[in-house]
């Protein structure tokens, strides 16, 4: 299995605010990458071969993924309010964009340049989504 992002890449999101906080650290950050980078892989390896090393696949699902995480990490921060998520304000909907992004793939609105698999595609039905909701 690939991880498509790092701790650090995901830090940046953040610019500077504190994500290691008491309720947050560097580990779970690393289980979120993880966790996502499997949901990536699952929900593309019907039409894909795996693994993927295209230069420009692996920089749109190093996006998708950080989207992913960060969404977590959001829900997160907003459930403990600290003093530093009330500064804390996020206009993008990063649930909501990542959700879109892997149904792009699914529903071949993007394309990698990745090998796909020969099979017949089913009828995807994307699942709305509210934007605060992890996928």
């Amino acid at each position: 299995m690939a991880t498509y992002t790092t701790v650090a890449n995901i830090k940046s999101y953040y610019m500077g605010l504190d994500v290691d906080a008491d309720y947050i650290t560097t580990a779970d950050i690393t289980l979120f990458i993880s966790e996502s980078s499997v949901k990536i892989d699952l929900t593309l390896k019907k039409k894909y071969v795996l693994p993927f090393s295209d230069a420009d696949d692996l920089t749109y699902l190093k996006l998708v993924c950080d989207k992913m995480v960060v969404c977590k990490i959001d829900k997160i921060m907003r459930a403990n309010k600290t003093e530093e998520e009330e500064k804390f304000s996020r206009d993008r909907g990063y649930c909501k964009e990542a959700k879109e992004m892997l149904d792009d793939l699914i529903n071949g609105k993007i394309e990698l340049t990745a090998t796909q698999k020969s099979f017949k595609p089913m009828k995807y039905n994307a699942t709305e989504t509210e934007d605060d909701e992890c996928i």
